[in-house]
């Protein structure tokens, strides 16, 4: 991918930056973010990731090669510091996320229709032999669900 950006479009991206010591968040400046919080800029008729655009601006202007995403070492999405970006594929990112326990689970992922506790209630419910039927009708979820919510291989609620 391509950012284009004018002399006028790079001074409107570093005012917006709070610059403190080179080991330091910096902080894009703005409100405008996506659903993660990520911080963006209008830039060329679309919204840009100023995150995206820092390590562009880094980079000498080098192309940004598709299928590639700009992480952070530091997990703060509205910074802008280059030596806190890093180059990763999508399965990187998420793995990386995963590492670090910022992944969804259980009742933080957004689908979730349960609790941490609910789960716990199911599982002893399950062991002791009530059928996933009965446990889906008790929680008023599917049986699909009380299965998946009782199984220990779940990812969704292996936690609990």
């Amino acid at each position: 991918m391509i950012i284009v950006m004018t002399e006028r479009d790079k001074r409107r991206f570093w005012i917006k930056v709070d610059k403190k010591g080179p080991n330091d968040c910096w902080e894009f400046c703005s409100a405008d973010h996506n659903c993660y919080g990520h911080r963006r800029m209008w830039l060329n008729k679309h919204y840009e990731g100023v995150h995206r655009i820092a390590w562009f601006l880094h980079t000498g202007g080098n192309q940004i090669q598709d299928g590639i995403e700009i992480a952070h070492t530091c997990d703060n999405p509205s910074c802008v510091n280059p030596n806190h970006l890093y180059t990763t594929s999508k399965t990187g990112n998420q793995q990386d996320k995963v590492r670090k326990g910022r992944h969804a689970i259980g009742s933080r992922n957004g689908a979730a229709i349960l609790l941490e506790e609910d789960v716990a209630e199911m599982r002893k419910d399950r062991l002791s032999g009530m059928s996933y039927v009965a446990i889906g009708e008790k929680y008023n979820v599917s049986k699909s669900t009380a299965f998946n919510a009782t199984s220990p291989k779940s990812s969704l609620w292996r936690h609990v």
